[in-house]
């Protein structure tokens, strides 16, 4: 602390002679109201000689250390006059009424209080829609700040106060968050506060400016160019999404039903919202919407050849919009209309009575083919068992074995239910090593491809 002082010499305008003048300065503190024992002597200044009725002003600077010692109120400053023909006298307060005494200076404590705020440059919406600010107070001293600061943050529009994640009391008004500090902040000290904010999806597109201030309610803070924090600027952005489609069935069958699958994706959660899903450009269905992130949708109308299935995502408040489509397109195989087989009818025939060296004959295979499709075009065969000695039957739906054959528009995928004579179910099968795998593959006649069905009775 540097302090100017001013003090003027005058010497008797009376007087007859010249006067050698020297200027000596002490300085005496005072604590609590108490001057210290001693005084210190800076210096003494030489004027020379002062002719009678003339004056003299000597200015000087003085620095006072910091910091004081605690208790410290005011400093006494009093200067010694000298000379060779006249006694020393003391330098004298004209703003006091009492001759002679020391001019004393109060000393005011000052507490520097800064603020500096920080947040996110960039925000993506998403399921969680929320961030920090962290505002840190800093006293840059002299002094230690007693009675505490007040810190006001005013949120930007689109972002809201949220108690948990936040720092414990704040007191919040509207956009206005304070805090309240009454224990007060030594000197070369912080204190760290987290606003935590929720974010709204209007804010999309938006970039959010926020800064902060600090007050003190204690200690004099006399350098306040620094009580406002710099302003953080927040772009706030809707989340990227990615779409994938799959088909049930590719390549699929003339008429066959055939379901796609667009899933919805994002790093930032699970959208909502809707699909629309194309086929060659042109809207397939209504808009399907978003369950979990999944959209579908059957149909067996597509025309035999390639098709381009697209999927089309509609975004929403926190997620935006999105496509993808199918790799590779829909194939559909078939054309005309194909001549099926017949199926044939096993018929039970009489059993005749063999000779005693003859050999029984039974039926060890029997087989159809014919074109599948869904609904009422599904393949339907029947069969007849007679006589009473238990019998073991092997009952096979073969698709993808059949291109090996230079068979092409092989279903893919075959499915058998085997019901009763009353039509009840009784049992069903799609990929045979699902379920009797161990005993199917005993009768060594098990179908070649796992998604080939087969059903053991």
């Amino acid at each position: 602390m540097i302090g100017i002082k001013e003090m003027t010499l005058r010497t008797p305008a009376k007087s007859k002679r010249d006067h050698r003048v020297s200027l000596l300065l002490a300085f005496v503190a005072f604590v609590c109201g108490a001057q210290f024992a001693s005084a210190v002597t800076v210096g003494g200044v030489d004027i020379g000689d002062l002719p009678p009725g003339k004056s003299v002003t000597i200015t000087f600077q003085n620095k006072i250390d910091s910091p004081v010692a605690a208790g410290t109120t005011q400093i006494s400053n009093q200067a010694t006059v000298s000379g060779n023909n006249f006694s020393s006298v003391q330098t004298d307060d004209p703003d006091t009424a009492t001759a002679n005494d020391a001019t004393l200076t109060p000393l005011l404590e000052t507490a520097d209080l800064s603020i500096a705020k920080t947040g996110p440059a960039a925000f993506t919406l998403g399921n969680n829609n929320s961030f920090d600010y962290t505002l840190t107070v800093t006293n840059h001293g002299p002094s230690a700040n007693s009675g505490g600061f007040t810190l006001t943050d005013t949120l930007p529009t689109g972002t809201a106060f949220v108690a948990s994640g936040s720092t414990a009391g704040a007191n919040v008004s509207g956009q206005t968050v304070t805090y309240t500090n009454t224990t007060g902040l030594a000197a070369n000290a912080s204190a760290s506060f987290t606003i935590h904010v929720a974010v709204d999806s209007s804010a999309a597109g938006t970039v959010l400016q926020n800064a902060a201030s600090v007050a003190t309610t204690g200690t004099a803070d006399e350098a306040n160019g620094n009580n406002t924090s710099n302003s953080v600027a927040t772009a706030v952005s809707k989340a990227d999404t990615a779409v994938t489609v799959i088909s049930a069935v590719n390549p699929s069958n003339l008429g066959q039903m055939v379901q796609f699958t667009a899933t919805v994706s994002s790093a930032s959660g699970t959208p909502t919202g809707s699909v629309q899903f194309s086929d060659n450009g042109n809207a397939l269905g209504a808009a399907r919407p978003l369950t979990s992130g999944v959209a579908t949708i059957k149909t067996s109308s597509l025309t035999s050849g390639k098709h381009h299935i697209g999927a089309a995502y509609s975004g929403d408040t926190n997620f935006a919009a999105s496509s993808g489509s199918l790799a590779g397109g829909q194939k559909v195989r078939g054309g005309g209309t194909p001549t099926p087989t017949p199926s044939p009818t096993v018929r039970p025939t009489a059993t005749p009575t063999p000779a005693p060296s003859a050999t029984p004959s039974d039926i060890q295979n029997l087989s159809t083919r014919q074109r599948v499709g869904s609904g009422e075009n599904v393949m339907i065969g029947g069969f007849i068992i007679t006589g009473h000695a238990p019998k073991k039957l092997l009952i096979r739906g073969l698709g993808p074995s059949l291109e090996s054959k230079n068979i092409n528009d092989f279903l893919p995928d075959p499915m058998l239910e085997l019901h009763g004579h009353k039509g009840a179910l009784i049992t069903s099968n799609d990929d045979w090593r699902s379920t009797q795998e161990a005993a199917i593959s005993a009768t060594g006649l098990a179908p070649k491809r796992d998604k080939e069905a087969a059903i053991l009775i």
